[in-house]
């Protein structure tokens, strides 16, 4: 068994919103003010400056280069990319690698197309829905970043949590810095949220846009019934397939749509390898098979068989399990909300 249980629970019965952080961070990009983000996704905390693409000044672009220290790029769409004929630069074998694309430069408005006006200037125009091949020229002094449309699904890199702010606020790119130290080295955790405190800037991290996002989009979708065969019998069980192409199935007894109260959850992931072959009185199959006498003898129940979600994630650190164990999570609670389950419990 998972050793989520205890997670879910308390996650399905409270069913929170976006959290405070984010909602602040949406709020302050529509009245284009830039937010920090905390970027969990990687093997290090690292601190951005975000701001929406649509709206970025001179002036912004500016305090990036003097006070983040960074370089500011320009993060759209990989469809826009490819709609302004854009190539990507190099090709790296990683399924996870930023994609960066041919320098850009506004045609219009700007002078030498290094200074802080005209980098901004060149952000504008790139994000502005009318953009088209007619209004960029390349090579210039902005590096465009393309993102998947998938990238909160796959990875949750800054990049894709930085699109999925700006895009909720209502522009279609992001100008985005990262936040260095004297040295040169990325700001961690603490650098950075001192960082937001001494500017008054929203904070927001990208475990909390994912949270968002996934709350947002439907996950899974069912995908029929069938009768398996269990060590305690036949029992039905439906089948559920998420947007990354992966299946999950929950096994039922009783009426769980009529249930009053809380209903008893367990939550099994799925690791073929370990499942075959940790046999024995205390291996998972035999763990699996104590847990489903418990859940048959409640009457109303259910267990969920989810698919290792690990494999979108790369990196195989604590930020990488965190990122892969959230998205078990929202599709855990998918499936038990299609079920008609709001809460349930784990003893």
């Amino acid at each position: 068994m998972s050793g989520l249980a205890d997670s879910v629970e308390h996650w399905i019965a409270v069913s929170p919103g976006p959290s405070a952080g984010f909602t602040r961070a949406i709020d302050e990009l529509a009245r284009e003010r830039p937010v920090v983000l905390l970027d969990l996704s990687g093997g290090r905390v690292q601190g951005f400056v975000i701001a929406a693409a649509g709206t970025v000044s001179g002036t912004l672009v500016n305090d990036m280069l003097v006070h983040a220290r960074g370089t500011p790029w320009l993060v759209l769409p990989q469809e826009r990319c490819g709609a302004l004929g854009l190539a990507p630069l190099g090709r790296s074998p990683r399924p996870d690698a930023l994609r960066f694309y041919t320098s850009i430069e506004a045609r219009a408005g700007v002078t030498t197309g290094v200074s802080a006006h005209d980098r901004a200037l060149t952000m504008r125009v790139a994000a502005a829905p009318e953009a088209s091949r007619e209004t960029i020229s390349t090579p210039g002094h902005v590096m465009p970043i393309g993102v998947p449309a998938d990238g909160m699904l796959r990875r949750a890199f800054g990049v894709d949590a930085a699109l999925a702010l700006t895009s909720r606020a209502g522009d279609s790119g992001a100008a985005i810095c990262a936040i260095l130290d004297t040295h040169g080295e990325p700001s961690g955790g603490e650098a950075t949220r001192r960082y937001a405190r001494e500017r008054s800037l929203a904070l927001v991290s990208t475990v909390e846009v994912l949270d968002a996002h996934l709350s947002e989009r439907k996950l899974v979708r069912p995908d029929g019934e069938e009768i398996l065969e269990t060590a305690v019998g036949t029992v039905p069980a439906r089948t559920y397939v998420d947007r990354l192409d992966r299946r999950h199935f929950a096994l039922t007894w009783g009426e769980v749509r009529a249930a009053q109260g809380p209903v008893l959850t367990a939550i099994h992931v799925r690791d073929t390898l370990r499942d075959l072959f940790e046999d024995g009185p205390h291996g998972p199959r035999a763990r699996i098979d104590r847990t489903l006498a418990r859940l048959a003898g409640a009457g109303v129940a259910v267990m969920l068989s989810l698919a290792d979600s690990s494999a979108p994630w790369h990196g195989g650190d604590v930020r990488s399990e965190l990122l892969s164990t959230k998205l078990r999570l929202h599709v855990a609670k998918a499936i038990l909300r299609d079920l008609g389950i709001d809460r349930v419990r784990t003893t």
